[in-house]
């Protein structure tokens, strides 16, 4: 048994003969520890950050950005309405022959 806190307090059994790890060693001796277990935690790890930073990024309302552009001495109006690009030529080749 590693030694987590938890652990401490391990019930304790007749049948069985409780060992405990020497601290900091559970990486040598476990071999889950060694490879997939630490792979595992640092890809959920990523994709959990990625996940709450878009889903923060998404709840950003554009007045905020425009309110903060406008606190950093950005005249309000130097901000203009994006302009929604041209039409695809395939697009209107479609259109035409329908």
């Amino acid at each position: 048994m590693d030694n987590a806190p938890c652990h401490n307090q391990a019930a304790a059994f007749s049948n069985m003969k409780l060992v405990r790890l020497p601290p900091n060693c559970s990486s040598m001796l476990q071999p889950m520890d060694q490879d997939e277990q630490r792979i595992m935690k640092v890809t959920a790890d990523i994709l959990m950050a990625i996940r709450l930073v878009k889903k923060a990024w998404v709840s950003v309302h554009p007045q905020v950005l425009i309110n903060a552009f406008m606190k950093a001495g950005f005249k309000s109006t130097l901000i203009q309405p994006v302009m929604q690009p041209p039409e695809d030529k395939c697009d209107l080749i479609k259109d035409f022959s329908h």
